[in-house]
């Protein structure tokens, strides 16, 4: 009988696991693919990666402006991978190396509740005092017509974009789709953002984005605002505008940056009666589902989508 058993090793998983451990207590950590969660494996640090190369790319692109004579640089994409590959690979290998000092068993499998006070593993069954959901999140996908398609590329798998697209349409205008549009422009593809609401960033005050738009406008991507996307086909996105009109607009490349959904499914939330819903696992202030000894944390709960409040929490 273990004291923790964690379901999912990002940053709330892990820094629980490896806590518990140091404390003192026997803990497992179950992962089915890669520690560091969506934040180190496809959010912040790739992203961030990805806009420190644009940058430079952009600046040395401007450089003759500022007296410095620069022959004409080339973004290599496929080299721009291999950069945020190395990087991630190197942090990954640090969570591991602390969860193993810290005592933790690392379990490699997918997980599924079995009980108040059981884990299932492939044809393991494993027993703990506590069990804590840490599960994250995976890109959301509303109800559009063909934005599941193969062809849309989401949050996850732009990581793995090898050529740059002449053009890029993104659907969404939150800070995923944000990043990833300044990050396009600015290797040169032409970028349209096609947002629902009235307004971009949504999540932050109503000056900042209003600031940020104009900004981003000037900087040469096109917005689409209070647009409704009706479908995708192939390459082109059909949508409403914002006085109605139904129009198409084809691009080399779309992008799904709707947001993103806890990871609820496929854990037998049901079967042991964990009070969820499509919007997260609901806990109490301190973590708690209803069912005693079982408790979630991060994307899982659909509260903050952020990999220090995970940690926090």
């Amino acid at each position: 009988m273990r004291d923790l058993i964690v379901i999912g090793a990002g940053p709330g998983g892990y820094e629980a696991a490896a806590h518990a451990a140091r404390m003192g207590k026997k803990v497992s950590l179950i992962e089915k693919q890669h520690l560091g969660g969506t934040c180190l494996n496809v959010g912040c640090i790739p992203a961030k990666t990805f806009l420190r190369s644009s940058k430079l790319f952009h600046e040395c692109s401007q450089a003759a402006a500022y007296g410095i004579r620069l022959s004409s640089p080339q973004f290599d994409m496929p080299a721009v991978i291999e950069r945020k590959q190395r990087i991630v690979a190197t942090l990954t290998k640090g969570v591991g190396s602390m969860l193993r000092q810290a005592g933790v068993e690392l379990i490699t499998g997918s997980a599924r509740l079995a009980g108040r006070n059981a884990v299932a593993v492939g044809d393991n069954l494993l027993e703990a005092s506590n069990i804590l959901l840490a599960t994250g999140s995976r890109p959301a996908v509303p109800p559009i017509p063909g934005l599941n398609s193969p062809s849309v590329l989401n949050s996850n798998s732009i990581f793995d974009l090898t050529s740059i697209p002449k053009t890029i349409a993104i659907i969404g205008g939150g800070i995923i789709g944000l990043e990833f549009a300044c990050f396009f422009n600015e290797i040169g593809s032409q970028v349209d953002v096609y947002e629902m609401l009235p307004r971009i960033a949504t999540g932050t005050d109503e000056e900042i984005g209003t600031r940020l738009l104009k900004i981003l406008q000037k900087q040469g991507i096109h917005f689409h605002l209070s647009a409704r996307v009706l479908e995708i086909s192939e390459n082109t996105v059909r949508y409403v505008d914002k006085d109605g009109k139904e129009m198409t607009s084809a691009a080399e490349c779309i992008l799904n940056a709707t947001g993103r959904s806890p990871n609820v499914k496929d854990l037998g939330l049901e079967e042991v009666g964990v009070d969820f819903s499509a919007r997260g696992v609901r806990t109490d202030e301190f973590g708690k589902t209803n069912i005693p000894g079982i408790w979630a944390c991060g994307d899982v709960t659909g509260r903050r989508m952020l990999a220090h409040a995970a940690t926090r929490e």
